[in-house]
C-alpha cells in the first residue's frame, strides 16, 4: 500500500490563500478598489479649478444623491438578467467614458465664475450614476462566486482591495504633489478599469448557468428584497454606524485642529484606517465559524462605539490615531458581516439588489452625515459631534439586538446563518 504523501506546509498555505481563485476575485477586488481611489482627487480638483467649499459640498452631495437612485435600479435590473457581472462591465465602460470628460468639459467655463450648472458636473453626475452602483454588483458577483465555488471566502479575496485603495491612494498623492495636478486622476479611472473588465470577462467561464426560477406572481429584485423584515431592519442599522464613518473622513480634520492647530498627520492617521480593516477581514470569518455572525455585528458596533469615546475624549493626535484604528477594525468586521448576511438572508431571485440597497444606504449616510455633522461641528465643536454619533451607533446595537426578539413575536421566520462563508 502506497503511503500517502504529506504536503509542504509552504505548499498547504499557498493554495488555502493564493489559489486561483483568491487570485482571479482577489484580483477584480484590487482592481475595483484602486479605480474608486481617484474619488479621493475629485474635490481637490474642483477646487483647484475655482469651485467655491460650498459649491463642492453640493456636488458631492449630488455625487451621493445620483447613487442613491441609480443603485436599486440597476441592481432591479442585474437580478432580471441574472448576471451582476456582465452589467458590472457595461457600467464600467459607461462611467469610464463620463469620468474623462469631466476635466475636458470643465475647461468650457474657463473664466466664468464655478457653479454647479456647469457642463463637468454633469460629467461627474453622470459618472456617479453608473459607478456607485457598481460596488453592489462586484460584492454581489463576489460573494455568490464564494458561495458557489467553496474555494474561497469573501474576507480573504476583499482584502485586496483595501490594499489596492490604499497603495493607490499614495501613488496618486505623490503624482499630483509632483505634478501639481490631479486631472490624470480623471484619466486613470478608464486605465484602471481596463485590467478590472479583463478579469470580469475571464471570470464569466465560472458563471453559474442555472437561471434562477421564478414562479409566476413573484416579486423579485427591489421589490422581494424590501418584503424581508430582517434585511429592512439590518439596513437601518447599517445606516447609521456608517454615520461615523463618514463623517470622520469629512470631520477629522476639524478634531486635528482643536488639538493641534494643524492637519499635517490626517494622511498618516487616514492610511492607518484603512490597513486596519485587513486583519479583521482576514480573522473575521474565523470570528463568524466560531461565535456567529450576530456576534461578529455586536463586536463591530461596540468598537465604532468605542472610536467615537477615543475622539471625543483625545487630547493628542496618539488619542485620534488609537480611534482610527478602532474605527477601521470596527469597518473590517463590519463590511466582511454586511456582504455575508445581506446575501444570506436574502432570496436567490434578490441578491443583487439587496448589495446595491446597501451601497444605496451608505450613501444616504454619506449625505445625512456631511449635512448633520457640519452644523453640530460649528455649533458643539467636533467633541459634540461625536457625542451625538456615539448615541447613533448605541442605537443601531439596540435595534440590531431587538431584530430577534421582535421577528419572533410577529411569528416571521428567521434566516438560516449557519452556513455564512
Amino acid at each position: 500500500m502506497q503511503k500517502e504523501k504529506k504536503q509542504n506546509p509552504f505548499s498547504l498555505f499557498l493554495k488555502n490563500n493564493f489559489n486561483r481563485d483568491i487570485l482571479l476575485y482577489g484580483g477584480v477586488e484590487w482592481t475595483f478598489w484602486a479605480i474608486f481611489a481617484t474619488l479621493a482627487f475629485t474635490t481637490a480638483h474642483l477646487a483647484q479649478v475655482g469651485f467655491s467649499s460650498k459649491t463642492t459640498g453640493v456636488i458631492m452631495a449630488l455625487v451621493s444623491v445620483a447613487g442613491i437612485v441609480a443603485s436599486p435600479v440597476v441592481g432591479n435590473l442585474s437580478d432580471r438578467i441574472g448576471s451582476p457581472r456582465k452589467l458590472f462591465i457595461i457600467l464600467g465602460i459607461i462611467a469610464s467614458v463620463f469620468y474623462t470628460l469631466v476635466p475636458l468639459t470643465l475647461r468650457l467655463n474657463h473664466g466664468q465664475e464655478m457653479s454647479v450648472l456647469n457642463v463637468g458636473v454633469v460629467m461627474i453626475l453622470l459618472w456617479a450614476a453608473f459607478s456607485r452602483p457598481m460596488q453592489g454588483l462586484c460584492e454581489s458577483w463576489v460573494i455568490s462566486a464564494a458561495d458557489r465555488k467553496r474555494t474561497f471566502v469573501f474576507g480573504k479575496v476583499r482584502y485586496f482591495g483595501s490594499i489596492g485603495y490604499a497603495l493607490i491612494c499614495i501613488l496618486f498623492g505623490a503624482l499630483s504633489k509632483r505634478l501639481g495636478t490631479q486631472v490624470f486622476t480623471f484619466y486613470s479611472f478608464g486605465i484602471l478599469f481596463i485590467p478590472a473588465m479583463l478579469l470580469a470577462i475571464y471570470a464569466g467561464r465560472d458563471e453559474s448557468k442555472e437561471k434562477v426560477e421564478r414562479k409566476k406572481g413573484t416579486s423579485y429584485g427591489v421589490k422581494a428584497a424590501i418584503k424581508n423584515y430582517y434585511l429592512v431592519m439590518f439596513f437601518v442599522c447599517h445606516c447609521l454606524v456608517m454615520l461615523p464613518m463618514v463623517c470622520s473622513t469629512t470631520f477629522v480634520p476639524y478634531k486635528l485642529m482643536e488639538i493641534s492647530g494643524d492637519t499635517s498627520s490626517l494622511g498618516n492617521i487616514t492610511a492607518i484606517r484603512a490597513l486596519m480593516e485587513i486583519p479583521m477581514l482576514l480573522g473575521g470569518t474565523w470570528i463568524v465559524h466560531k461565535f456567529g455572525i450576530k456576534r461578529l455585528f455586536i463586536l463591530d458596533m461596540l468598537l465604532f462605539a468605542l472610536s467615537m469615546v477615543l475622539f471625543i475624549l483625545a487630547k493628542n493626535t496618539i488619542v485620534i490615531t488609537l480611534g482610527m484604528m478602532a474605527m477601521g477594525t470596527a469597518y473590517g468586521a463590519h463590511l466582511l458581516g454586511q456582504v455575508n448576511y445581506v446575501y444570506r438572508i436574502t432570496p436567490p431571485e434578490a441578491t443583487a439588489s439587496a448589495q446595491t440597497l446597501a451601497v444605496s444606504f451608505s450613501l444616504v449616510a454619506s449625505v445625512l452625515g456631511n449635512l448633520i455633522g457640519g452644523v453640530l461641528v460649528e455649533r458643539f465643536t467636533a467633541s459634540g459631534m461625536y457625542l451625538f454619533l456615539l448615541v447613533l451607533v448605541v442605537l443601531a446595537l439596540a435595534i440590531f439586538l431587538l431584530t430577534f426578539p421582535i421577528g419572533r413575536a410577529l411569528k416571521i421566520p428567521e434566516p438560516d446563518l449557519k452556513n455564512v462563508m
